[in-house]
């Protein structure tokens, strides 16, 4: 999930691959899901991602926003990693100072 803080009618919901010491391919999946504006910063969210050897699926709210075939690259141990990741690339001269992420909780599942 990647929130463009300049634009609050939507978010992207993304696969990436990054090569490994430069070897490999890159490899990105990028699906704009449209929200009403400021929806996601007046109140929580549920945001889930369920990857399974065929797809990746995006939720938001328990709803399903998006869905791409899983790389072969993710076909192994993999790990959750949350960040408020500003600017690489983005103008943040217009973001709110302090600038702030708030996280209720985290929650990993494995299919039986």
């Amino acid at each position: 999930m990647e929130y463009l803080g300049h634009d609050t009618s939507k978010y992207e919901a993304t696969v990436h691959v990054w090569p490994r010491d430069g070897e490999g391919r890159n490899y990105e999946a990028r699906y704009r899901v449209m929200v009403p504006p400021d929806s996601l910063v007046n109140d929580f969210h549920t945001y889930g991602v369920m990857v399974d050897p065929q797809s990746i699926v995006f939720y938001l709210d328990r709803r399903e926003v998006a869905r791409t075939p899983t790389p072969p690259e993710h076909h192994q141990k993999m790990f959750i990693l949350i960040s408020l990741a500003m600017g690489s690339g983005f103008p943040i001269d217009n973001a709110p100072n302090p600038s702030d992420m708030l996280v209720s909780y985290v929650r990993a599942y494995a299919k039986s």
